[in-house]
């Protein structure tokens, strides 16, 4: 008799454990702790060419790059990895980023730890000899300016930090060499011009007030994994949501207007659904998908 109730009690914890880990199992399935990326195919396939200029290290020199970006480096300013001095000439490759476009497709959003930036342009910046990878020394810097196409008060430097999955995190960079000053061209164009002590990614923006977010919820027309992405339609922002069927976006900034774009790839297929609106708050749902060529799904990006 004891043997059978010892029996009872052991089948009832294994059957206890064994419904916990079906029902774990089924959560996981539904919350997948690993990104799905529906888009990368595409990002890979439209992500910017560096653009490759040389100067002599020992005597500086100054590029400008396609999309007018002006970096000056003084003489002497680069070392290698272990603080060694560089002569000789050097390798520099610059990507810029200066429009919403830009920032999507190679996929360098305006978010600094999930709060939207507004931005006046990035770069990426890189430094090399020999193919190896140098770096500013120390108490070294070098001067950018930034053509951004309107007047936005209060800009500040953020250096970018890179993911796994290849988007950039914005991180301030608190130093008073990183101060902003903007000069005004002409009644239609503004340079920002800053020195930095850090290459790679660089972005000048301006935050949203912390306290002026209303969160959106939305829905998507189909089940399908999308990529979501906000853009606000009167500023260079695009933030990247994660989202499966429904999405919040806990940092909408409140009374803009704003652009939502959900968009997949599958079967040979692209397809785009988007929605504008001036955010108070309120509930949205994404019309059906459209079906778009590669080339139309580029040339909606870069009008946006």
């Amino acid at each position: 008799m004891k043997t059978t109730l010892k029996l009872i009690v052991i089948n009832l914890i294994i059957l206890i454990f064994s419904c916990t880990k079906d029902d774990t199992s089924e959560l996981n399935t539904q919350m997948p702790t690993v990104v799905p990326e529906p888009m990368q195919e595409f990002y890979n396939n439209h992500k910017q060419t560096a653009q490759t200029f040389q100067i002599n290290a020992s005597s500086g020199g100054a590029i400008t790059g396609t999309k007018g970006m002006n970096f000056t480096f003084p003489t002497n300013c680069f070392v290698t990895a272990n603080g060694t001095a560089v002569t000789g000439n050097v390798d520099i490759q610059l990507k810029e980023f200066n429009t919403k476009g830009d920032f999507i497709l190679n996929k360098v959003f305006t978010v600094s730890d999930g709060r939207p930036l507004q931005s006046a342009g990035a770069y990426e910046l890189k430094v090399l000899q020999n193919g190896n990878e140098l770096k500013l020394g120390t108490g070294k810097t070098y001067s950018a300016k930034m053509v951004p196409n309107y007047y936005t008060p209060q800009m500040y430097v953020y250096t970018g930090e890179t993911s796994s999955s290849a988007s950039v995190n914005w991180v301030l960079i608190q130093n008073a060499s990183t101060t902003v000053t903007q000069l005004q061209i002409d009644s239609s164009s503004f340079r920002n011009i800053f020195s930095s002590s850090d290459l790679n990614y660089i972005n000048c923006d301006h935050p949203y007030d912390s306290t002026d977010f209303t969160p959106v919820n939305g829905t998507l027309p189909d089940s399908k994994v999308a990529e979501v992405l906000a853009i606000d339609n009167n500023a260079k922002m695009a933030v990247r949501i994660y989202a499966g069927h429904t999405f919040q976006w806990n940092y909408a900034p409140t009374g803009r207007y704003l652009k939502v774009i959900a968009m997949y790839f599958e079967n040979g297929v692209y397809h785009l659904s988007y929605v504008d609106f001036t955010n108070n708050g309120q509930a949205i749902t994404l019309p059906a998908y459209q079906v778009k060529t590669e080339s139309q799904m580029v040339a909606f990006i870069e009008a946006l």
